[in-house]
């Protein structure tokens, strides 16, 4: 189901702030055990000068998934807080489905996740090194963070959603589409342009013109793949 408010939480900072002042020998080591695939281990970024332990506690902001640029940053910084709910809505139908979390309840699909890909706690230092691919659907990174690199791929979906009053909040209603083809109908006339927007197939009990809050036609960004770069999918 998407969420047709598109409202939840993003940090204000660019980084969190160092919590304490460590030598350039500690850090060293500090970094390579931040290779363990062990949880609560420390990430070293930006050529290990600052160390961080934990989930983050700056404060957040209102986030989007409009852009490839916005819908990485969302999922970076809602890893390094541990914010499960905004990891999970970060990732795409398939990336749910390919890992067998897409009926799971967020905090054990995290769980889950955090056992499959080693190393992934830290990717809200990581830093994007490289980009292989770069179209219009899809968007391609490669991230590193201390020693290790990750493979991240981001793909454009197609959404619409409607929302209607509920008993104590409004409730959003709707579901991906796979293109815009019979949604949307662009006519120009002039130096004027008309939409016409048809849904279909709405299956939402006693609708009424006068209830509806929200329309959406949309499209969003969002993690298809993760994994991290060894020498069998360089």
């Amino acid at each position: 189901m998407v969420n047709g408010s598109r409202e939840y939480s993003l940090p204000r900072g660019a980084n969190p702030k160092p919590r304490r002042t460590m030598t350039p020998h500690s850090r060293w080591l500090l970094g390579l055990l931040c290779c363990l695939p062990a949880a609560g281990c420390c990430a070293i970024a930006q050529g290990m000068t600052a160390l961080f332990c934990g989930a983050s506690e700056e404060p957040w902001a209102t986030v989007s998934y409009r852009t490839p640029k916005e819908a990485l940053w969302t999922f970076q910084q809602a890893v390094a807080r541990e914010d499960v709910d905004v990891i999970y809505k970060s990732l795409s139908r398939d990336f749910k489905r390919r890992h067998g979390i897409g009926i799971l309840e967020a905090k054990l699909a995290w769980k889950k996740i955090k056992k499959e890909i080693p190393g992934i706690h830290s990717v809200g230092l990581a830093k994007i090194v490289a980009t292989p691919i770069q179209e219009p659907t899809v968007v391609e990174h490669v991230l590193e963070v201390a020693f290790h690199r990750f493979r991240v791929k981001l793909k454009r979906y197609q959404y619409w959603s409607v929302v209607v009053p509920g008993p104590d909040q409004p409730i959003p209603h709707g579901d991906y589409l796979p293109s815009f083809t019979g949604k949307l109908r662009i006519l120009h006339r002039d130096d004027t342009s008309t939409l016409d927007v048809h849904l279909s197939d709405v299956e939402i009990e006693d609708l009424h013109a006068e209830d509806i809050i929200e329309i959406t036609l949309g499209r969003e960004w969002k993690v298809d793949l993760f994994e991290p770069v060894t020498e069998n999918n360089k």
